[in-house]
């Protein structure tokens, strides 16, 4: 096989395995492969992550033979000894087992599948990690801007219908996201880890790389925690660093909590403008249904901007539908009344029409 040849990560570890290595650190292995741009790692580098199986030591077994020369004797004397009747009997037994079987097995999983749609959590509330440092916004902040965040609908399978763990729920996919998204060297741009607290609550930290910090990425401290008592997320989310939250880590945090059967976004102690921009921005990208949510958002901010154009776009059509303007301030009519003038005498100059301009009605006032 030609070392030089890229070769999917799936195929290399079955290769690997087949060949007779141990796999000692399987994450340490992939992020190798993928920094070696999907090519086989030679035998120096390939030792540190795998480890070669000994041959298993043959041991002699003993001859019998003559004990299974004799075991087969007696069945077939066991078996002339059983009727016709009997064996019937047995058969019979045995396809009850197995039907009885079958059917507690088909009653187990419609139970869960039941017990889960019934424990669905459908409403996901979103609270700001908020701290002072947090209030600046500097030009190096950049939103990453891709025109193609449109959600649809996630497919409904028979993994969503199984009950799996919280950590598999939203740890796991945001870890694919963070190892798929690579820079310019093919390199991760970010690294992620999961504090796995008990079953119902995760403490999950995006750290970008000095590169990508340098570029105004904010990193995230997320903590989500399931209440199946009023049936709701609860996720504090917030940057590692001074820059407000990149509308980024919304996105994909609220894309995976749809994936997961969330349809409703509650905002909840939301202190900043930035933070309730990019919530409300992700939120209206992926037609989620939305909570106490501001009725208007100022898109003259830089970090409205600074947003992919469609999404901004969202958000504008947002404040209209709620009568507000393009800084999120309610359109006011002007308090002016109108003026009643007497009308002009049938000799009048025309100059003095021009000194006497007719004064407009009520106008429309668009806000600052």
């Amino acid at each position: 096989m030609p070392m030089n040849e890229r070769i999917n990560f799936d195929k290399y570890l079955k290769e690997l395995q087949e060949q007779g290595y141990e796999i000692l650190n399987i994450s340490g292995l992939k992020f190798a492969h993928k920094r070696n741009m999907g090519i086989r790692l030679k035998e120096k580098d390939l030792i540190q992550y795998v480890q070669k199986k000994e041959p298993e030591p043959q041991i002699k077994q003993p001859d019998t033979t003559r004990n299974t020369n004799n075991s087969n004797k007696e069945l077939q004397n066991q078996k002339k000894e059983t009727t016709p009747q009997q064996e019937k009997k047995e058969d019979k037994d045995k396809d009850k087992d197995k039907d009885k079987k079958e059917k507690e097995e088909k009653k187990e999983k419609k139970e869960k599948k039941e017990k889960n749609e019934t424990k669905q959590i459908k409403k996901l509330v979103i609270k700001e990690n908020f701290s002072e440092k947090r209030r600046t916004y500097s030009n190096n902040h950049q939103n990453t801007k891709n025109d193609t965040h449109e959600e649809s609908s996630p497919v409904e399978t028979e993994e969503n219908i199984e009950p799996i763990t919280l950590k598999e729920q939203y740890y796991t996919p945001l870890e694919n996201w963070v190892e798929n998204d690579l820079d310019e060297n093919s390199l991760p741009k970010r690294e992620i880890e999961c504090n796995e607290i008990s079953e119902n609550e995760l403490d999950i930290k995006i750290t970008p790389s000095k590169a990508q910090e340098e570029q105004g990425d904010s990193g995230a401290h997320i903590n989500i925690k399931k209440n199946e008592e009023k049936e709701t997320l609860n996720a504090d989310i917030g940057p590692i660093n001074e820059t407000p939250l990149n509308y980024e880590y919304f996105y994909q945090l609220l894309k995976t909590a749809k994936r997961n059967g969330i349809e409703t976004i509650s905002f909840d102690d939301i202190k900043t403008k930035e933070f309730a921009t990019g919530l409300l921005a992700a939120a209206l990208t992926l037609n989620l249904e939305l909570e106490n949510a501001p009725k208007g958002i100022d898109i003259t901010t830089q970090y409205a901007k600074s947003l992919p154009k469609k999404v901004q776009n969202k958000l504008r059509s947002y404040n209209q539908k709620n009568g507000m303007t393009i800084k999120g301030k309610k359109i006011r009519e002007t308090t002016n009344q109108i003026r009643k003038r007497k009308p002009p005498k049938p000799n009048s100059h025309t100059s003095n029409s021009m000194n006497n301009p007719q004064i407009i009605p009520s106008q429309i006032e668009y806000g600052d």
